[in-house]
């Protein structure tokens, strides 16, 4: 079955972000690339423009591949229909780390209108999501709405780090629930 980059639009996840033009986020795609600048505009609703980030160790966007490099450029374009979810409340550069190792992100896609359904009443409880790109986020369903679930962050492990970003470097995970594979109850320790 094929996929097309139209399956995973969300307009609402795209109203989202243009509430964060001007600040530093955390862009986690599909294809398991994570971007970090700062949102300076979003064209056509369909691409996001990064500068960036005032927060980052850098003087250049961040890009951090599914294998794990780092790289720089200075100026980004981003489809945001190819975007799994979005990171806010940014307190420091989340992709310091360089330990990386060799990750496999091909994640099969199902279909997550069950997976919906049980999340809808898993609001308040502490979970693990993974979403497309082979991304985990961990911590408290804080919401769900208009196709889109806001996490507070404990953990976010990505394809190629071996480190998670924490809530110490982002507070909080918008997600596109058209992109999600799983979810689970975490336990609290």
């Amino acid at each position: 079955m094929g996929c097309f980059w139209s399956d995973f639009r969300n307009e609402c996840l795209v109203k989202e972000l243009q509430r964060e033009l001007n600040s530093d986020i955390v862009l986690f795609g599909i294809n398991g690339f994570v971007y970090f600048g700062n949102l300076q505009a979003i064209h056509d609703n369909r691409i996001a423009i990064l500068s960036p980030a005032v927060l980052s160790d850098s003087t250049a966007v961040e890009i951090l591949t599914p294998g794990g490099a780092r790289t720089t450029t200075s100026f980004l374009r981003v489809d945001l229909w190819t975007v799994a979810a979005k990171g806010t409340g940014i307190v420091a550069d989340p992709l310091i780390s360089s330990c990386t190792a060799v990750a496999n992100s091909n994640i099969l896609r199902g279909e997550a209108d069950s997976l919906i359904c049980l999340m809808k009443r898993m609001v308040g409880d502490s979970i693990s999501l993974t979403i497309l790109g082979g991304f985990t986020v961990n911590g408290i369903l804080s919401s769900m709405c208009d196709d889109l679930a806001i996490i507070t962050v404990d953990d976010i492990f990505l394809p190629g780090a071996c480190d998670p970003i924490t809530e110490a470097t982002i507070r909080s995970v918008v997600v596109n629930l058209k992109t999600i594979t799983a979810v689970g109850s975490s336990l609290l320790e």
